[in-house]
Parts: C-alpha cells; structure tokens; sequence
C-alpha cells in the first residue's frame, strides 16, 4: 500500500498543472477505494496530493537587498535571503556565508535544443529565476563560519574541490573521477563494514550517518548524499528494507521535489528490482543502469561502465589520499556511444523488463535493447528539420529517412561561447550523425559561417556549398535559388535554399534582404509551406508582399534573446499575424524540429510546444 502512494505521489510532482493533479487524484481515489476498501487510505491520499500542490516553485521576484553565498560552482556562485535565490557572476574570492548587496537582476536565459542540458530549466527547477553580474566591491562582510574556513584552506587544491564541492578544474584531467558518484559515500560504506566487525549494526550506522551529516554541513549536502542519509535513517528505525525505502523517499520528495532528479530514479528502480525480481537481480541492474545512462546523459562510457564497481573504489581510495597528497588523475579509453533513445528503445525496455519482473529472459528483445544505439536511427522513416538555437546566428540540419543524407545550412559562431563544441557537435553526436553530406554556407557572415573551420575539424564533410550555383547531392528535390543575380551587398549574395519533402515544401532565405525577395517573385512561382524568415525577422527582409505571396503556414526566425540589432522587427511580426502565418522564434521556444512521414507533418520545440503543419 505504501508503495502505491508513493507512485501516485510521484505522479503528483510530474504533473505541472494543478488541474491535471485534480483529476488525477479523483482517479487514483477511486483506485485505491475500489482495491483496498478502506476510507482512511483514500483520506491520507487526498492529504498527500494537496500536499503535493504545495511542493510547486512559489517564484518571488529578487529585489535589492543583502544575500549570502550558499554554493559555489566552476563558473559562478548562488546566493539567497529569506526571499529568493539567485545566481551570481563575476566574483573573484567568494566563499560560504559571505554577505553581499545586489541591486540589479536579469532573468536567465540561455539557449535550449531538444535532447541537450538546458541550464535555464535547470536553475528553475531549484527555483531560481535571476541572475546579477557583481564584484568583490559589492562585500558587506565575510563568513567566520568553519565551513568558509574550510574552503579558504582547500580553494586552491582542485582535485579537493572537485570532490568535496563538485567544482570542476579548468582542464578535464579529471573528467574520469568526477562522473565516479561521491566517493565519500564508497568511504562510508567500507566504514560502516569495519564498524559492524566492533559494533551493533545500528550503532555502526548511526556513526555513519552522524559522518554525513557533519561531511554535508561542511562541504554541500548533495542530492545522493541526502539519498543516503535519510534510507540510512530509515533503516535505522525500521526493519525492513522496503519499507525504509519507500519511507525515505517519501521524505526525499518532499525536500527534493524534482520527480526526474537521477538519484531518486536510480536508486527506486535498484530497490524496485530487488523487492519484486526474484531471479536475475544483478542482470535487471545492470540493464537498468546501462538504459538509464542513454536516457539521461544520451551517452554511456563503455569501459566506465563495465569496469565501474573496480574504478569507483579506486576513485575514493584516491579521495582519501588527496587529503594527505597530491593525486594523478586516471583516464580510460574514450569508447563513448551517443544515442538519444527513441520509441523503439522503450518498446524494447518495457518487454525485457515484463519478462524480468516476471521471472524470465527472453534472448530476442534483451539483444534488441541492447544493440539500440546501433541500428534504430537506420529504420526511423521521418523526414527530419532541426533549426538549432545557437543564440543570434542560423544552424539547420536536414536528415532524409532511414539517415540516407543529412545536410546542413550554415553553423554561425558567437563571440561568448564556443558554438561548435558546445551546442551543433553535441546535438549531431545525440542524433547519431556522423558525418555531413553538405554543409552550405548561405553567405560570410559570422553569425552564419563563423563555425565552419572548427566543424570541419570536428566532422566529416563530404561536400562544402558555398555558391548558389553548386548542386547539392542529394536524392530528393533541393534547388538554390538565383544563382544569377542582382546584389547589393554580402547579405543579398546568401544562399536561398528551397527544398521539397512529403509533398512540404521549405524556403530557407539566410539574409536576403527584399531586394532578392522582388527578384525571387518574378523568377519563380513559389509554393512554401514553411518559411525560415530572412536576416533573423529583420525588417530589411520578409515584405508584407513577399510573405502574401507565398503564403507559408508556419514561419521560423532563429535570433537570439536580447540581441543587439533589436532582432526581430515588430513590423514583420505583427504581418506574420495579419496574414495568419504561424511564427516559431528560437528565443522564445528553443530548437524547432520539424518531422514528415508520408502526409502528415508534426512540430515540436525545445519548450515542448506540439502541433501539426
């Protein structure tokens, strides 16, 4: 019965919406009511999903005030009051406990692809909103506390800080050690084994759990730490282990309400399995930690994985030496495969694992699951367009069937981040895309050639198209469009590229200006179902005449948020909406991803709105 709450109350925190948590608290009522036949059951799950209602971010606006440093972290430091949290940047000597007074804020933004880390959601999801740009002039006081103490001893050792703060040094020498857990909890556990050969096995575990206590006071109270802590507490004042368990996560949720947080899924799934498999425990484990690592890190480490029990006891060996001594950092062969699951990975997990749960091993979808990565990408029959948020710039990437072609329509660099290695390679690695049949260039502009050198290092790029009288080699319909031409400038050279699909027709116009908009008019008959606006929604392009012309049902602007030229005008927005073009922007809903079989068209974003086309 426990266990059932504790499903519904997870599912409680997955829903957003407090109606759909209304309805499906009457639901699961009336569920529990029709099993168990008991009142005060129903009674106590009415109490635990209003309770859940009140786990929701309450958002408080950050105002001007004294706050103090709570954590910090590789690149910036996160201060609170009683109010609200922020992040903060710029700090050069901050430590634990430090006061400062913050007077301006900016929301966080940051750029959002499907599949990839979004750092926005992941401050949201710690209710946290704003951000201030400080310096060290802006110090009310220093901490005299014993863990800012710490830190001022230990800021300059990194591998130090690396395990005690979860601050990554600069370089990746120690990549390996910092994907290993916490190895203080590898320590605790070896701790606990000694103790138990001296002392009860309760007073053995109060040691332990009174040490991570004071560990987590000290340095920072990790999610797996509090994991730990609160199961151990549990198995402390109940016997059983299933109870503790679900006892522990019920406490968990309630200080950690994030229903996805890794920890929470790892160690349910782990305990799951060992309550209700009773053959292949060990085998279901191991699937379940091969299939999560894809699910939410879209990659696994194959020799870290395999050899994962010898290097995490290595790891916290290391850990307690580097208290005495300065310690190598290890590294393994980079055999990593990169796979975004899709339906066919779930269809697969959820049969392997029916058939564990019920005590069996059927060979055929065990081998299914397991070579995934390998061949589904190869029967997905959409046809795929990706235009990638990189912020003020354009990135398309094209993938035909069954991964027959893939191409790309400019890689735009930006002068705050690396591009490239931070959002376009990583989004090709999840997809499973290798190498690039095209990579064409509309024009030599930063914010649209600006990564080509560093992508040509990267990938494999069969073809470079950087003049519109090139062919692009591909089996389906795919034109540039004026290769004779009347130009004004280096944008009125771009690229426009028209190609053809599942009877939908895409017009991608890099920064034609309406000049080429005039001459693309009286040189073709154009029929476009999606439109990617010219010069990033700028008024220079995309004419009230142009759009009325060819009339596309949905129109995308990739610009960045904030941006400098005031991108896009409000003038071409507002003729979006008079003619009933539907209009993505990249600002505002991330990535777009555009998918085709046969004759139905669907669109998804970054920020999960869905729709047809």
């Amino acid at each position: 019965m426990k266990f059932i709450l504790l499903v519904g109350f997870w599912f409680c925190l997955i829903f957003e919406d407090s109606l759909l948590v209304f309805m499906f608290s009457i639901l699961f009522g009336i569920y529990l009511l029709a099993r168990f036949k008991n009142k005060f059951i129903v009674y106590l799950w009415i109490l635990l999903a209003c309770s859940s209602l009140l786990l929701r971010d309450n958002y408080i606006q950050a105002k001007e005030g004294i706050y103090i440093i709570e954590e910090i972290k590789t690149n910036y430091c996160i201060a609170g009051n009683k109010e609200s949290r922020i992040i903060v940047y710029g700090l050069e000597n901050p430590n634990f406990g430090d006061s400062y007074y913050f007077d301006e804020f900016d929301e966080i933004v940051s750029v959002k692809n499907i599949h990839q880390f979004n750092f926005e959601d992941y401050m949201h999801s710690k209710n946290i909103y704003e951000s201030t740009q400080a310096g060290d002039n802006q110090l009310i006081s220093y901490s005299n506390s014993i863990k800012a103490k710490l830190y001022n001893k230990l800021k300059n050792n990194e591998v130090l800080c690396m395990y005690l703060y979860g601050i990554k040094p600069d370089n990746d020498s120690y990549s390996v050690q910092s994907r290993l857990s916490i190895p203080f909890l590898v320590c605790l556990y070896y701790l606990q084994t000694i103790l138990s050969i001296f002392l009860s096995q309760n007073k053995s575990r109060l040691v332990c759990i009174l040490s991570a206590i004071v560990y987590g006071g000290l340095f920072s109270f990790k999610s797996s730490l509090l994991r730990y802590i609160l199961y151990q507490l549990m198995k402390f004042l109940i016997e059983d282990s299933f109870d503790s368990y679900v006892t522990s996560s019920f406490i968990f949720l309630y200080l950690n309400p994030d229903p996805f947080d890794f920890v929470f899924i790892l160690t349910s799934g782990i305990q799951i399995m060992n309550h209700y498999i009773k053959d292949h425990k060990q085998f279901a484990i191991t699937l379940y930690l091969y299939s999560l690592q894809f699910i939410y890190f879209h990659e696994i480490n194959v020799i870290l994985f395999l050899l994962f029990p010898l290097l995490k006891n290595l790891n916290a060996l290391l850990f307690c030496f580097s208290f005495v001594s300065d310690i190598p950092s290890f590294n393994i062969p980079n055999l990593v495969i990169h796979y975004v699951p899709d339906v066919l990975f779930y269809v697969f997990l959820i049969c392997v694992f029916y058939c564990l749960f019920n005590n069996k091993i059927k060979f055929i979808p065990t081998i299914l699951l397991i070579l995934s990565p390998f061949f589904t990408s190869y029967v997905d029959p959409f046809f795929h367009v990706y235009t990638i948020d990189i912020g003020q710039g354009d990135c398309t990437l094209i993938v035909e069937p069954y991964k027959k072609s893939s191409v790309m329509i400019d890689c735009g660099a930006n002068l705050y981040k690396d591009n490239v290695n931070d959002i376009i390679v990583p989004v090709l690695e999840d997809l499973q895309i290798h190498s690039l049949d095209t990579l064409i260039i509309t024009h030599d502009d930063f914010d649209h050639s600006g990564g080509k050198e560093e992508l040509l290092k990267q990938i494999e790029v069969k073809q470079v198209v950087d003049e519109s009288s090139q062919k692009v080699n591909v089996d389906y319909p795919f034109y540039l469009l004026l290769p004779e031409r009347i130009s004004n400038d280096e944008n009125d050279n771009s690229i426009v590229s028209y190609f053809q699909y599942d009877d939908m027709d895409y017009l991608w116009m890099g920064d034609a200006s309406i000049n080429i908009e005039k001459q693309l008019l009286n040189t073709y008959d154009l029929k476009v179902d999606v439109l990617k606006l010219g010069h990033h929604g700028s008024n220079t392009s995309s004419s009230f005449t142009f759009l009325e012309k060819i009339n596309p049902k949905l129109g995308i602007i990739s610009v960045g948020e904030n941006n400098r030229y005031h991108h896009p005008s409000s003038e071409v927005v507002s003729n979006c909406h008079l003619l009933g073009i539907d209009l993505l922007m990249t600002k505002d809903v991330g990535m777009i991803h555009i998918f085709s079989c046969k004759q139905f068209t669907f669109f998804v974003t970054a920020t999960g709105l869905f729709g047809f086309i």
